[in-house]
């Protein structure tokens, strides 16, 4: 039907444009060819209705939105709580003792961000028409049968998670609108050494698979700006704002003094799976930073206080070298 069609757009939209944000070219997507394509085959599902405009897709407060889709709202929303519209304008045919018919089909979706990630619902739906005097009930009920009262299926879709298919679980700490572009904004650390206050930085900038992982002077670049990617049971990637690499294990090595490096990001792979956790005793709100694949913690080596001193992993037996902020 035409709503999981939309939902499915939503979905496959996103697109990673800088390592700190992700932009959704809703209009861009939704036209494309394919999706058109794939709209009016769902469309002739109900004979005689067709599409007559592109899809088009816009936000607007909520207090705006019309009143059928704020009473079959899941919740009230705050007047000013931005929704997007989305839009599809089509043409009924009707018997010739009835005026032809021409109307719209809006879904209006709500993101929230209060669960630490940005979820897209369909809270409402609406349908608008012109013309339907005599046929209105027969005009009507294909309207009801194309876009159904419960919208359940659109939200289960869209309402699990925006983001990359490549990056699973992906956080955001807040979220703009702009005309028909949605941008989300990463959650982003520096993670920074309880011992010496220095971060954890790419050295040189380098973008390159195999990169090192250095402490260095703290200076707010984005060599030293990472964000969490859950990959399921607490494990997460560490992905690095400058390259889009993620940190792992020189090599997958398992033993003492192997030096933490980067790679192109594989969720899949243990040696790409980090878990933090405090050892107990801790009140300093630092942990340890823990690789899956070793099971070894990320250390400062020799309890170096020098920027440019590469990191290491080590057995995890505690001290201050192997807490780190912001994990």
């Amino acid at each position: 039907m035409l709503h999981s069609l939309l939902a499915l757009a939503i979905v496959a939209v996103l697109a990673v444009v800088a390592m700190a944000d992700v932009v959704l070219d809703l209009n861009a997507e939704f036209n494309s060819q394919g999706v058109l394509e794939r709209i009016d085959g769902l469309l002739k599902l109900q004979e005689g209705i067709s599409r007559t405009s592109g899809v088009q897709v816009a936000w607007m407060p909520w207090g705006q939105a019309p009143r059928p889709v704020k009473q079959r709202a899941a919740k009230p929303h705050p007047d000013t709580a931005p929704v997007i519209r989305v839009s599809v304008w089509i043409h009924v045919n009707t018997p010739m003792w009835c005026l032809a018919v021409d109307g719209s089909i809006h879904y209006y979706i709500f993101l929230d961000n209060t669960k630490s990630r940005i979820e897209g619902v369909v809270d409402g739906w609406d349908t608008q028409t012109d013309n339907i005097s005599a046929c209105s009930g027969g005009v009507n009920d294909r309207l009801r049968n194309l876009v159904p009262e419960n919208a359940y299926l659109v939200q289960l879709l869209i309402g699990i998670r925006l983001s990359p298919p490549q990056l699973p679980d992906r956080h955001y700490g807040s979220y703009y609108l702009l005309h028909d572009h949605v941008r989300l904004v990463l959650e982003e650390d520096t993670i920074v050494s309880r011992w010496n206050d220095l971060c954890m930085d790419v050295r040189g900038g380098d973008t390159a698979n195999g990169a090192l992982i250095q402490q260095w002077e703290c200076n707010q670049s984005a060599a030293q700006k990472y964000y969490k990617i859950m990959v399921g049971d607490g494990y997460f990637m560490i992905l690095n704002g400058r390259s889009g690499k993620c940190v792992a294990i020189s090599e997958g090595a398992t033993g003492n003094d192997a030096l933490i490096a980067q790679y192109d990001c594989n969720s899949a792979d243990l040696n790409h799976q980090w878990r933090s956790t405090d050892p107990g005793g801790n009140t300093i709100g630092a942990k340890w930073l823990i690789n899956r694949n070793s099971g070894k913690c990320v250390a400062v080596p020799a309890w170096s206080g020098t920027p440019g001193t590469l990191l290491t992993q080590e057995d995890c037996v505690g001290g201050w070298k192997h807490y780190w902020y912001n994990v």
